[in-house]
Order: C-alpha cells, then structure tokens, then sequence
C-alpha cells in the first residue's frame, strides 16, 4: 500500500493540479457545512480497488466520513441555536 508523503515518490508522481491532501483541512471541510475548503471535492476514499472488487476498508472509511459530516452538521446547528437564543439554560 502507498502513502502520500509530501517528499515521498506518491507525491512527485501527482500532476501539479492537484490539491495537496491535508488530513486536518480536510476533517474541517467535512464537518463545517457552510464553509467549503475544496478539499472535500479533491479528496474522497477509495469504495473500489483498481481490479473493480469493493474495497471494504474503504466503505469503512467512507461510513466514518459520513458520521463525521452528520455530527458536524448536528453541532454547527446546536451552535448556532445556543448564539441565537433559541436554546437557553433557565
């Protein structure tokens, strides 16, 4: 299995065009649902390997980014509840 490194070879062989992944842009991007970084359009895991097979770690993962997306869309909604007033503590 290959791992991008930022000076590693996975890395030179990507096309300049490319964004760069960064692990902690895109956990933001996920989770913030107004805010687009475009890191959530460049990077997504992998559902099928190379031969057509499903890549079940992959599913695995994307069940996980799917989680996390939910739980940011049930925070960011509580935040703004709690700035707005709508929830208060009595």
């Amino acid at each position: 299995m290959k791992h991008a490194s930022p000076g590693g070879k996975c890395a030179a062989d990507m096309p300049s065009e490319y964004t760069p992944f960064n692990a902690f842009v895109y956990a933001l991007d996920i989770s913030l649902p107004v805010i687009d970084l475009g890191m959530e359009k460049a990077w997504a895991p992998r559902s099928t390997l190379p031969d057509g097979t499903n890549d079940i770690e992959g599913w695995a993962v994307r069940l996980l980014l799917y989680a996390h997306t939910l739980t940011g869309w049930i925070l960011s909604l509580l935040f703004v509840s709690a700035v707005s007033g709508i929830i208060r503590k009595d």
